[in-house]
């Protein structure tokens, strides 16, 4: 042992072995504790993200199910003729397996007719009297998580009483209106396999009117010590999430591990800091107002896009007007709650499916699918000119938003490209007004309407001397901009009429010996690109759509362009109405 003790003392500081070893199990036991913290808030605020989607679901069917009870009472107690009223749901819903109508509590009407996996008979003589009264006596809307389907398997059971008034306003009791859906559609709705794919096992379960103790709905995995448990009431039920992590994972032999390899103390803190910094990550969702980030919201989109394969959906960009002020005078914390309050209104109004995706600050994109495009438009017209609310120290705050919108597949079929295109209808929005909206369109990125210092742009190009004309930098000289006093210069009528004329190309308007000595002059311009101030003085031809030669005075600057790359600015005079006076 002598022997021992002597050879060590040879080769290591006895008492820094010691402090190493000590303040290595000291911060191996501080992070375990913080690590566990971490993880313990990341389930919670998993749990609550996956409730939200649970009472969104319920909402939606419950939603179908008061629509309709709706046509019952249009149609004075008559259910004939539901089916053309249901069907859009079933296009919209791919979960959704029947409605049926019950007068007086029996089923006689059913869609999809055949459909009798899910029917349900007298439902004051079946398992569901006792729900049934109860909703019909509390005007309330009933929900049944684990009805049995008669070919095997479980179903999500919606129940909604009906009332109709007679001719001297009284009510009376028609009888329900059902809406079932799958199970397992249900579930695979809300997403849960996300959890999964976070390394977390989870219990999803309901207790509902007229059932004792909690029914489990769905599971993976098995649950630990470390389990986090979030209810939610949603109408008269209670909904139950318990997760944990697949890997509970123990610190005592890691803090043995850290303490008898104290020289080793680096690799193990910094070991235990990565997988803290991994744990306190959420790859795709927004902490603040529990959006998509932009790689989350980017991946989410493409999987729904692949999985889906919507027809036409809308990518809306849209922001807050006013947010900085909002800031500066109200506080950041204002600011937060104007965020998560404009996140819980696009909800509300634009209703699911959507996916929402915080870029940063304001700044939030919406891929939105539709039937009917003019619907849609109307929803966000309403959304941009009614004021949101929040409660701020006991102060209301209203803020408007502005917003931008690009359709699938009309005006582009690549996501990404319908972002940009959004977005440029949301500038060109804030730019004619806030609290306003715009779709896009190709006028957009003329913008030939902005307004600076009080003046529209149209006004200063319309009355400045000379025409003003701006294209690209390439082979063909894709025109990009051209004022009036151009287009009239070269004897067209309107913008269509001189882009038809030109195809679009400055090449094709000037004459083409001409342009050869123009090609020459673009590649000096191009080659001193870092003299910003330098400006060319340039005499040639153009050809008018009347088939004249016009001589035009041109003044030209290069310049880069952040989204066209290469741009040529050019002033052109008249040669012939050009007038010059020395004194």
């Amino acid at each position: 042992m002598n022997s021992f003790i002597h050879q060590l003392k040879q080769y290591f500081h006895i008492p820094v072995l010691i402090i190493g070893i000590l303040v290595t199990a000291f911060w191996a036991v501080m992070l375990y504790d913080q690590t566990a913290a971490v993880r313990q808030h990341q389930l919670e605020q998993l749990g609550q993200l996956q409730m939200d989607k649970v009472q969104r679901s319920v909402n939606k069917y419950i939603h179908i199910s008061e629509r309709m009870a709706e046509y019952v009472v249009r149609h004075k107690g008559s259910a004939e003729g539901i089916e053309n009223w249901a069907l859009p749901f079933f296009s919209m819903n791919r979960s959704l397996r029947s409605v049926q109508m019950a007068p007086d509590g029996v089923v006689s009407y059913v869609y999809p007719k055949g459909v009798n996996r899910f029917y349900l008979g007298d439902l004051s003589k079946g398992p569901y009297a006792y729900q049934a009264d109860y909703a019909r006596r509390k005007h309330t809307p009933d929900v049944e998580s684990l009805f049995p389907m008669h070919i095997g398997g479980t179903g999500m059971l919606f129940l909604y009483p009906v009332y109709i008034f007679d001719d001297f306003g009284g009510e009376r009791f028609w009888g329900y209106s059902i809406v079932t859906v799958a199970k397992d559609d249900f579930i695979e709705e809300m997403n849960l396999a996300s959890l999964e794919a976070l390394g977390i096992h989870y219990e999803l379960s309901w207790n509902g009117i007229g059932h004792d103790g909690d029914q489990k709905i769905f599971e993976h995995g098995y649950l630990g010590q470390e389990t986090v448990t979030v209810k939610k009431q949603i109408q008269d039920d209670t909904w139950t999430i318990r997760l944990c992590y697949a890997n509970n994972w123990e610190n005592r032999g890691m803090i043995l591990f850290a303490i008898w390899g104290g020289l080793l103390s680096s690799a193990i803190v910094s070991f235990l800091w990565q997988r803290n910094r991994k744990l306190k990550q959420i790859s795709s969702i927004d902490a603040l107002t529990g959006a998509f980030n932009r790689k989350g919201g980017d991946e989410e989109v493409h999987r729904y896009l692949k999985k889906e394969k919507p027809s036409h959906f809308m990518v809306m960009a849209l922001d807050i007007d006013n947010f900085k002020f909002l800031n500066d005078v109200y506080g950041h914390d204002a600011g937060d709650q104007a965020l998560k309050t404009l996140v819980e209104d696009i909800h509300h109004h634009f209703g699911e499916p959507l996916i929402l995706t915080r870029n940063g600050g304001d700044e939030f994109v919406i891929m939105k699918p539709y039937a009917e495009e003019s619907v849609l438009l109307e929803r966000i017209r309403h959304f941009t000119v009614t004021p949101h609310r929040l409660t701020y120290q006991g102060k209301p705050i209203d803020f408007y938003t502005s917003m931008g919108c690009a359709s699938y597949p009309s005006q582009d079929e690549d996501y990404k490209k319908l972002c940009i295109k959004a977005d440029f209808a949301l500038y060109n929005a804030k730019i004619n007004g806030k609290a306003g909206w715009r779709k896009y369109d190709d006028s957009v990125l003329h913008l030939q309407e902005r307004v600076q210092l009080g003046f529209k742009l149209s006004d200063i190009t319309d009355n400045i001397p000379g025409s003003i004309l701006v294209y690209r930098a390439d082979p063909e000289a894709r025109i990009l901009f051209a004022t009036d006093t151009l287009i009239h210069l070269a004897g067209c009528t309107s913008w269509e009429d001189f882009i038809q004329y030109s195809q679009g190309s400055y090449r094709n308007i000037v004459v083409p010996e001409d342009w050869k000595y123009l090609l020459e002059e673009r590649k000096q311009m191009q080659s001193s690109v870092k003299d910003e101030k330098k400006i060319v003085f340039l005499s040639y031809r153009i050809r008018t759509k009347l088939g004249t030669l016009k001589r035009v005075i041109a003044a030209g600057h290069y310049s880069m362009n952040a989204f066209h790359g290469g741009v040529f600015y050019v002033s052109l005079f008249d040669k012939e109405t050009l007038v010059v006076k020395r004194q």
